[in-house]
């Protein structure tokens, strides 16, 4: 995800729709990229922190992929999402993937922004 812009709203909308305010906050102020979140996220106890994690990755990766095609690349945030979710891995990409078609015009907003 690196600090494409798109990425980083991506990212951060994907989490704040997921309620996590100040980890959404810390994506935008700090341009966070995919390891980074998931560090941010190693620590919880919640029983979805996985899950809602590798979400927000993909979610950051799939805008940067919209935004940039011809230079965009999966990886890493494919390997550390699969690493999170395993054999759920395709059903997160696809939540992901309507997430971003769904929100696309508030990524582009806050992309602008961020």
């Amino acid at each position: 995800m690196s600090s494409n812009r798109f990425a980083v709203a991506g990212a951060a909308l994907a989490a704040r729709k997921l309620k996590y305010v100040h980890i959404s906050e810390t994506i935008i102020e700090e341009r966070f990229g995919p390891e980074r979140i998931v560090r941010l996220f190693s620590a919880s106890a919640s029983k979805t922190a996985k899950t809602d994690c590798a979400l927000i990755i993909l979610a950051g990766s799939i805008s940067e992929c919209r935004a940039h095609r011809e230079t965009w690349s999966p990886e890493p945030e494919a390997r550390l999402a699969k690493g999170l979710v395993g054999p759920d891995f395709a059903r997160v990409n696809d939540a992901a993937a309507k997430f971003v078609t769904k929100r696309w015009s508030e990524i582009e907003a806050l992309a602008v922004g961020a």
